[in-house]
């Protein structure tokens, strides 16, 4: 690479804060720091009444995030790197994490939205309507027992779900969390197209369409057959996901792979571009 060629990386400060924040660096060839901003859900986004970046419910066991203030939070992000000098035109490859577990529920109609962001327009602008669930069960939750004894029982008792999914099933899994909302909101479940975990979430924010699922945050489902690398028939019918996800498997090993392949979306909108532009691997 050149010497003026830049990398961004989006990660939710998963040790640090304990996901309560969104963390964006720049960076250079030689990893130097060029830029470093956040957004703290719980100071800067205080319309969503967050604890901990968290809503803890009533009960206690319930804990969810909400989908529009990660887009929200997004935009800010954006906006302090503009602030803060970042060359976005010298962006060349962008990677990002975030926590595992959590889901994501996209309303029918939402990927026609998606796929047509216009870049002069704030992302949680045009995303406010897309999401038939709008807090998202995340990974401290903790009311799914009874789904989870369920699927036990169906798949053969905890071993074998855990030989075949590479876990026993929790709570804070996602299929177990998929089969809560099935049967509590039917209505809203229904009414969804598409579940993203939040790493896809983030992806398909930047590409503009439903991004695949990697490995290992596949595996941190109870849906996913370790072995073969491929959903499970079983294991879907029980958490009642299976028209929810494609039945093409595009796993990828990392999903910091699709970020690389981005029409960088934001970065056009905070450089004043109103082209998608997608970089040139070949």
């Amino acid at each position: 690479m050149s010497s003026n060629t830049e990398g961004l990386l989006v990660d939710p400060e998963e040790n640090k804060a304990k996901k309560k924040s969104y963390l964006a660096i720049v960076i250079n060839e030689d990893l130097k720091v060029l830029q470093e901003v956040s957004v703290q859900f719980d100071n800067d986004l205080p319309e969503y009444r967050t604890h901990g970046g968290a809503n803890i419910h009533d009960d206690g066991l319930t804990v969810t995030a909400h989908p529009i203030m990660w887009v929200k939070a997004l935009d800010m992000l954006m906006d302090k790197l503009r602030v803060a000098g970042t060359d976005f035109s010298a962006i060349v490859a962008l990677s990002g994490s975030g926590q595992q577990h959590g889901s994501v529920y996209w309303r029918k109609g939402a990927l026609k939205t998606l796929s047509n962001l216009q870049p002069e327009k704030f992302l949680h602008e045009q995303l406010l309507s897309s999401f038939s669930i709008s807090e998202s069960p995340i990974w401290m939750d903790s009311s799914t027992s009874a789904y989870c004894r369920r699927l036990e029982e169906k798949l053969g008792g905890a071993q074998k779900l855990a030989d075949l999914t590479g876990s026993r099933a929790y709570d804070r899994f996602t299929g177990n969390q998929i089969a809560k909302i099935f049967q509590e909101k039917k209505e809203a479940f229904n009414g969804t197209e598409r579940v993203s975990l939040v790493s896809s979430f983030g992806c398909s924010l930047f590409i503009g369409d439903y991004a695949p699922i990697d490995y290992a945050d596949g595996s941190g489902m109870n849906l996913l057959n370790i072995m073969t690398k491929q959903w499970d028939q079983e294991c879907l019918n029980s958490c009642q996901v299976t028209f929810m996800i494609s039945h093409e498997i595009f796993f990828f090993f990392n999903t910091l792979i699709i970020f690389c392949l981005v029409h960088y979306h934001c970065l056009n909108h905070m450089s004043g571009s109103n082209e998608f532009r997608t970089p040139n691997f070949e």
